[in-house]
């Protein structure tokens, strides 16, 4: 009888602890389980957006119709963090950053160039396609698990360059041969703003550690002035 009286004060303890420890598991699981909808879904994660299409995230500002905003949140599925002139992605272990400039004959800039009070050019991801600005932007998004990079150029460019833009881009801008260029394609055009896509020639994006001589330019710039240092024109770069 004192035995069996001992074994229960010693079974007492390890039932409530067991019990308690219960309580914690379902209480989790049942947190994951009600907290992992795609409204909840963390900035850092896998991008799954490969049924949108730049139509759905390139809009007229709701207060000022002749502004055209470029949303990268919704490209990116709310999977990037974006700031003035830098685009951040992470998913585990990777981090992915892209910065971009611009350069406005010959002079470089970050976001917003000024020349005598009057504003020239802009790289932004807002843009009025008529109001005499060169506007332009671009960002880079994941299509079916694929890195590719959205490229774009208001209508005040294209006519002032009369369609004279270049894009090219590669791992080393000082070796001809990792380098691509083609002409900017005017096909494709959302509210003034035109777009180009890049879906090639982008590994190294992947690994810049390796590659710190890795570029993207667009603009009023050839392959041939950028191996010769002739960086005199109108373009924007992302590193």
């Amino acid at each position: 009888m004192k035995l069996k009286y001992i074994l229960l004060i010693y079974k007492k303890p390890i039932l409530f602890i067991t019990v308690l420890l219960l309580s914690i598991l379902f209480s989790f699981v049942y947190f994951v389980t009600n907290n992992s909808s795609t409204d909840n879904v963390p900035i850092y994660a896998v991008s799954n957006t490969d049924h949108l299409s730049p139509d759905s995230w390139i809009h007229s500002n709701e207060t000022t119709s002749s502004h055209v905003i470029i949303n990268i949140s919704k490209s990116t599925n709310f999977y990037t963090e974006q700031s003035s002139g830098r685009q951040r992605r992470v998913s585990g272990s990777d981090i992915n950053v892209a910065y971009q400039r611009g350069t406005y004959k010959g002079n470089n800039f970050g976001t917003i160039f000024y020349q005598n009070e009057e504003l020239i050019m802009r790289v932004k991801d807002n843009m009025n396609p008529n109001d005499g600005v060169i506007e332009g932007y671009g960002f880079f998004k994941f299509d079916q698990g694929k890195l590719v990079f959205y490229l774009f150029l208001d209508e005040d460019w294209r006519r002032m360059a009369n369609e004279e833009i270049y894009v090219v881009w590669g791992s080393d801008f000082s070796n001809s041969e990792t380098l691509t260029e083609e002409p900017f394609s005017f096909e494709y055009e959302e509210k003034g703003v035109y777009i180009h896509k890049i879906t090639t020639n982008l590994d190294w994006f992947l690994d810049k550690n390796n590659h710190p001589r890795s570029r993207i330019f667009f603009g009023e710039i050839r392959k041939q002035d950028i191996l010769i240092k002739k960086l005199d024109g109108t373009f924007i770069y992302i590193i």
